[in-house]
């Protein structure tokens, strides 16, 4: 029996899992837990992750918790080409090395931004900390400076010529930055990724609910 995702959409956390498994070709089973209605919050989804929180994912006996877990758990597991174990542990550090830094430099402070300005409010933290976001936003922008001169040399692809897990990480970051509308065109080669990465099949499947979660909740403001 293939394995159960249980994820939500809006969490890049999640998507990004979801992302992975649909570009590794990994048969599994989709359950979105609508994060907006609580469902994490249920005796039955205890059961699943007790810290009731997504992603989490079952297969088999095994319970598993935390995003970056369960992606190295199914690339073990399955023979994942997006981080390809069976290369030998430097092409995996390689590929660990670009995704700690883009999750840490560029994907926390924008995580930090989309929430200041797009959901603090409206789930009732209050306003946005106008410091903060100047804070994020600062680093964000130099983020974003660095990493255009980093990523994108050999290929369309972040590193070498075909999807990783780089991949993975760097466009669940840009497309959580059209929630806020974030602009893009200062950063060339950030740019033109985005705009080859978004076209390509595994991600326009793993975000179809995303967006239109997005343009539902556009439509309620």
């Amino acid at each position: 029996m293939s394995p159960t995702l249980y994820w939500f959409p809006v969490s890049p956390f999640a998507r990004a899992v979801r992302y992975f498994a649909l570009a590794s070709n990994l048969e599994h089973q989709s359950v979105i837990i609508d994060l907006t209605k609580g469902e994490q919050k249920t005796d039955d989804f205890k059961k699943v992750n007790p810290h009731q929180k997504v992603p989490a994912l079952v297969d088999g006996d095994l319970h598993l918790y935390e995003s970056q877990a369960i992606i190295r758990y199914l690339a073990n597991k399955y023979n994942s080409p997006l981080l390809p174990y069976s290369a030998g542990p430097e092409a995996v550090a390689v590929i660990d090395r670009d995704v700690e830094w883009w999750n840490g430099a560029v994907s926390k402070p924008l995580n930090s931004l989309v929430y200041e300005k797009a959901f603090k409010a409206r789930f009732g933290g209050g306003p946005a900390d106008e410091a903060a976001v100047a804070k994020f936003e600062g680093e964000l922008k130099l983020a974003l400076e660095k990493a255009n001169g980093l990523f994108f040399q050999e290929s369309s692809y972040a590193v070498g010529s075909s999807l990783s897990l780089v991949d993975i990480a760097i466009a669940i970051t840009l497309s959580q930055s059209k929630i806020i509308n974030l602009d893009l065109s200062a950063y060339d080669k950030v740019n033109a990724y985005w705009e080859f990465i978004k076209t390509q099949d595994s991600f326009v499947a793993a975000h179809n609910e995303f967006w239109q979660i997005l343009q539902a909740l556009a439509g309620a403001q």
